[in-house]
């Protein structure tokens, strides 16, 4: 079934060599005949996993400090990214997509904090011409 999917040049390799990681630099790589059972859907979907990895959570330290750095400054410029990046041991675009997602939970408290005012103001306002109205039907009945 492999061979089926291999090309003509393909076939003539003996071997494949596909890195475990998303960065060939580390050097690990995993050894696969040509002679494997690995369906080339298999194949995708194992490397798919490889580059996807584990999600790593950040440490409260790492956490506290992107708060700080928040109320600082909501967005960071380029420089400062990489600083802070340096400094947590994370990379440029995992605080760049920290930064991205703080924001829109800012947003979306920020949007609740008004909605939850406006509703009091129009609940405050409802209730005053309710009372309006039965004040307004008194008088017409005398």
């Amino acid at each position: 079934m492999q061979s089926e999917h291999l090309s003509s040049s393909s076939k003539a390799m003996e071997s494949l060599w596909i890195s475990s990681s998303p960065s060939a630099l580390q050097g690990n790589f995993i050894f696969l005949s040509s002679s494997s059972a690995l369906q080339d859907e298999d194949l995708n979907g194992w490397w798919r996993h490889q580059l996807a990895g584990k999600k790593r959570r950040l440490t409260a330290t790492q956490v506290e400090f992107l708060e700080r750095s928040f109320e600082f400054e909501n967005k960071l410029d380029s420089e400062r990214k990489l600083q802070v990046a340096k400094q947590l041991g994370l990379s440029p675009r995992q605080v760049a997509i920290w930064f991205q997602n703080r924001r829109a939970r800012s947003k979306n408290k920020q949007l609740e904090k008004a909605y939850d005012s406006l509703r009091a103001s129009f609940n405050k306002l409802k209730a005053d011409f309710d009372n309006l109205l039965k004040e307004k039907d008194g008088l017409q009945t005398r």
